[in-house]
């Protein structure tokens, strides 16, 4: 492109408990593949939820996770009573419907389109693999890396794949030295269990090539994220579950009970991440919010920052502000915005975020032996980290909101999830039921 694209897609909304705003822009790509949704109150059960899908080989897979994501998590068995299993089963559900049949992309595209139209899009790939004889793959090349937040009366549930992440500030007088709080975990292919897995599985990391230099390492020199939805060119070894693949859909989960000394939250894709630290856009957005200006404007801002910067990528950002620290409350004007790719990596990365003590990795043997990575969840550091002055009171949600599509736009004692292991040891990828209740065991078990 000769110039990026600025037009933005903003959205904000908030209740007397938060306040959030959200923009995305394309920037320099030739297309628009970022989507967000920030959902009040998510099928009228008092909790909110706030979600950017970073799509990156079209715009497909993003979009369908944009669409159905929350609808999922809603409808699953364990939502009422254990939400972060609940995140966990959308996550393996989310990539099993992408791998059973092309019957995604219907619903990926919204009721304004046709039922024909959308048909045709069905027809083209069913027709070719009729004429061919081939076996339907699921999107090979084409996915989105994730980034979900759910939260839930006094307790915040963050789970992610990829690099889009969710970073938290802290009230400066709330802890010594700690302002920050990285809740999301990047999967970057040279990390040493990413690097690890992705090599049992037969694939090598390497650099990618940026014209004529070289950039992130990536899996097979093409893909800069280890866990995202789609890429099943990277998910093809038959041999292994699909927890063991090159790229799984396995996420990080960061589960804590909301305090007093938590300010906001800021979820963002990939593309605001490949020029700024957590620190750096944490501050940008404290300091608008303090100086008075409206959080839409300040979400907008730091997209036109990051461009300036050097960014490349699209650009999506969405922040939310926990009482007491907001301003009396406004009301939302939309709250589901959509339409980001991963696929060409910044030349000067930011400085290394500090790893966040409340996020692990718990091996566990698969059942012939092999070693495989999923992540668990909190320790007991948490209650450190987050200040001591838990408030009992204190509560995140929404009581009443709406959705409107734009069309562009610790120890706190956390179980692990077993069935996600089951599906592990079972080398079941595709068989996931986004409704099943999951039977979970002590964390300790595990760690």
């Amino acid at each position: 492109m000769a110039k990026p694209t600025t037009e933005k897609c903003s959205t904000q909304g908030g209740n007397n408990i938060i306040r959030y705003a959200a923009s995305s822009m394309q920037g320099w790509p030739d297309a628009m593949e970022d989507f967000h949704t920030s959902i009040l109150d998510l099928n009228r059960s008092n909790t909110s939820f706030f979600g950017v899908y970073d799509g990156h080989g079209g715009a497909d897979v993003a979009r369908y996770c944009w669409t159905q994501f929350h609808d999922d998590l809603a409808k699953d068995g364990d939502y009422a009573n254990n939400p972060q299993n609940a995140m966990i089963n959308v996550y393996s559900s989310i990539d099993a419907k992408l791998k059973q049949s092309d019957d995604w992309r219907i619903i990926a595209y919204p009721p304004g389109i046709s039922n024909l139209i959308r048909r045709l899009i069905i027809g083209g790939c069913t027709i070719k693999r009729w004429l061919w004889k081939e076996p339907y793959l699921g999107p090979l090349q084409e996915g989105c890396t994730a980034c979900t937040v759910l939260i839930k009366g006094n307790r915040i549930i963050v789970g992610n794949i990829g690099d889009s992440r969710c970073v938290l500030s802290l009230h400066p007088e709330a802890q010594e030295n700690l302002k920050v709080l990285d809740l999301s975990k990047p999967h970057e292919p040279a990390a040493e269990l990413e690097k690890e897995r992705i090599l049992k599985a037969g694939g090598q990391v390497w650099d990618e090539a940026v014209g004529s230099k070289l950039g992130i390492q990536c899996v097979e020199g093409t893909l800069p994220t280890s866990r995202s939805f789609g890429d099943f060119l990277f998910k093809q070894n038959k041999y292994l579950s699909c927890g063991e693949q090159m790229v799984i859909s396995i996420p990080a989960i960061f589960d804590e009970n909301i305090t007093n000394s938590m300010e906001f939250i800021v979820l963002a894709s990939s593309g605001i991440w490949s020029v700024k630290s957590s620190t750096q856009v944490i501050e940008a957005v404290r300091e608008g919010w303090q100086s008075g200006k409206e959080l839409k404007s300040i979400c907008e801002e730091l997209l036109d920052s990051c461009l300036a910067q050097g960014s490349k990528l699209n650009l999506s950002v969405i922040v939310v502000v926990f009482n007491p620290y907001q301003p009396p409350p406004l009301v939302q004007d939309s709250t589901h915005g959509g339409n980001g790719i991963v696929v060409e990596s910044n030349p000067n990365p930011p400085a290394p975020m500090v790893p966040n003590p409340d996020i692990q990795e718990v091996n566990d043997q698969t059942s012939d032996g092999r070693q495989s990575v999923e992540t668990a969840v909190v320790t007991d550091n948490t209650d450190k980290a987050l200040g001591q002055e838990k408030k009992k009171g204190l509560r995140c949600f929404s009581v009443d909101s709406r959705r409107s599509g734009t069309g562009k736009s610790p120890r706190r004692h956390v179980k692990p999830l077993s069935r996600v292991l089951g599906l592990l040891k079972n080398g079941n990828c595709a068989s996931t039921s986004a409704t099943q209740t999951t039977q979970s065991t002590d964390a300790s078990d595990l760690v």
